[in-house]
């Protein structure tokens, strides 16, 4: 695998794309997408707010947060049951 591809997985997966889209659209097996993520050393921590980009700030010892705030966490879950319902599937 060249560096051009393994660029190609990291960005996709920092852009929040789940393991199985990268898969597919690279035509690349699961796996192998992991373990360039896991090895990969610019994935350490996402620390964006799932809904809308903002930067996370992380307190050492508490569990990692996801959200900047409640209002993107409702949103961001209300998208994906709409996802899920209209039989769309979820690339997070």
């Amino acid at each position: 695998m060249n560096e051009q591809t393994k660029k190609k997985i990291i960005e996709l997966k920092s852009n929040g794309k789940s393991y199985s889209y990268i898969s597919n659209l690279l035509n690349i097996n699961v796996s192998t997408i992991k373990t360039v993520v896991s090895r990969s050393k610019s994935i350490q921590k996402n620390n964006q707010c799932l809904f809308c980009g903002k930067r996370l700030i992380q307190t050492k010892g508490h569990r990692q947060k996801k959200f900047c705030c409640s209002g993107c966490k409702d949103k961001y879950w209300n998208l994906v049951r709409k996802q899920n319902k209209d039989g769309v599937e979820n690339e997070q």
